[in-house]
């Protein structure tokens, strides 16, 4: 019944978001329809790449000079 209840409270709110006009995109359901806040939460505190991007120091910044307007990545 719990997960029912998550899953009925979510799909009310992706209608009102889906209903919006202003809106120029749209969300659905996921893996994580049914899960609690909580449960979402802890995976996210979990998440190797979430603790390692706390240090923005490390995060090296790369050249923009020169970048052409289109690549063929085939090639």
């Amino acid at each position: 019944m719990l997960r029912q209840s998550l899953f009925a409270q979510k799909d009310a709110e992706y209608k009102k978001i889906n209903e919006d006009p202003e809106n120029t995109f749209t969300v659905g359901h996921n893996k994580f329809s049914t899960w609690t806040e909580d449960e979402i939460k802890r995976m996210l505190i979990q998440t190797p790449f979430k603790r390692n991007m706390t240090d923005l120091s490390k995060v090296k910044k790369l050249p923009t000079l020169d970048i052409p307007d289109t690549i063929d990545w085939r090639s």
